[in-house]
């Protein structure tokens, strides 16, 4: 049987022209992607929960003019098919892994937020022949904590039952920074976030947080991931599941990876601090592999 990098490396050869925009058969619907630019070696963005593809619009404007950029709506979100079931991390990292055989790519450069990084170091772990290097922006390889899941219980609660808009001021502060809260000219752009985040489907948003919260602990296996890595996360994250000290403790047992911290960014890191993502993420991939 064919190894992945084997049949990614065959597939590269003739890879196929596409549209821009499209989508990929998964269990009881359709994935959606995006394709900018046209680079030899591909970068693969996955958001974390609560957005789509469109938070790495700044870091996709920045990248597409070296390399080819597919930017992937997650199941249940963006224009992915809220399907019925599906949202576990490895049956979405399966997802991925299927995306890139799909498109002809492989190794890709793995850049995931949050959520999107719980699935790029599974794919690291699990398809290690498909991952050329990974950037987890926001993230964490460990298992949620009892508080945690206290904290996730009580948001799921009123959410199954009242919709997203009685916990909305609350996700504002965990997933923003107290600067970028604070500052009247990102006054727009926070009524901008704040609408994006109402309108997830309560379902789709249901189903991922059962996914998150039952995510299995990776610590033991960091040791493992065997690419170029980079490990960025704002210094005033307040989503509890991935904290600064997560992201020290993935540099700390990722041999090799780099750890930048960002001052007074919070969770949503590409879109509060798109110039500081750009330059590190421009920085990482040119000199990775000079």
């Amino acid at each position: 049987m064919a190894t992945d990098r084997q049949t990614a490396h065959a597939s590269q050869a003739s890879r196929p022209s596409e549209n821009p925009m499209a989508t990929i058969p998964v269990t009881d619907g359709q994935l959606h992607y995006e394709v900018r630019g046209a680079g030899a070696e591909t970068i693969i963005f996955l958001h974390g929960m609560l957005w789509d593809w469109h938070l790495f619009d700044a870091q996709v404007a920045a990248l597409q003019d070296r390399y080819r950029c597919v930017c992937v709506d997650l199941r249940g979100h963006g224009r992915s098919t809220v399907t019925k079931s599906g949202y576990e991390l490895y049956t979405q990292t399966n997802d991925v892994a299927a995306l890139i055989h799909a498109l002809g790519d492989g190794p890709c450069h793995i850049v995931g937020q949050s959520m999107g990084g719980f699935i790029a170091l599974r794919l690291a772990l699990r398809h290690p022949a498909l991952v050329r290097s990974l950037s987890l922006i926001g993230s964490s390889a460990e298992a949620p904590t009892a508080g945690d899941l206290r904290m996730g219980g009580i948001l799921v609660f009123v959410v199954r039952w009242f919709g997203i808009r009685p916990v909305i001021n609350t996700l504002m502060d965990i997933c923003l920074g107290d600067k970028f809260l604070a500052d009247p000219a990102r006054a727009v752009l926070r009524r901008a976030i704040r609408q994006r985040i109402l309108n997830n489907n309560v379902a789709a948003l249901l189903r991922t947080a059962k996914a998150v919260n039952a995510r299995d602990d990776l610590s033991r296996e960091l040791y493992r991931v065997a690419v170029p890595t980079l490990v960025m996360v704002g210094s005033n994250d307040k989503d509890s599941h991935t904290t600064p000290a997560h992201s020290q403790r993935l540099h700390a047992n990722i041999p090799g990876s780099q750890l930048v911290v960002v001052p007074d960014a919070g969770h949503f890191l590409p879109i509060e601090e798109p110039e500081a993502v750009n330059r590190t993420l421009i920085n990482f991939l040119a000199t990775s592999f000079s």
